[in-house]
């Protein structure tokens, strides 16, 4: 798989939570923080730190 699949994969991991349009925010502001970063790790991180907010937020939702 090329980086370029991997983060369409990423991408359509996000749209499957409903996260799509968070993507690139969060990789502009994660881009601003570590810009040792590459594009693919920036990615990934984007992903994994919208994909917890999301699991916190149902985790949440559930002790209501």
């Amino acid at each position: 798989m090329t980086n370029e699949e991997w983060i369409e994969e990423l991408y359509h991991l996000a749209n499957d939570i409903g996260l799509f349009n968070e993507m690139h925010p969060k990789i502009n502001e994660l881009k601003k923080k570590h810009s040792d970063l590459t594009r693919v790790e920036l990615v990934e991180l984007a992903y994994i730190e919208l994909k917890r907010q999301y699991e916190e937020e149902i985790v949440l939702n559930e002790q209501e």
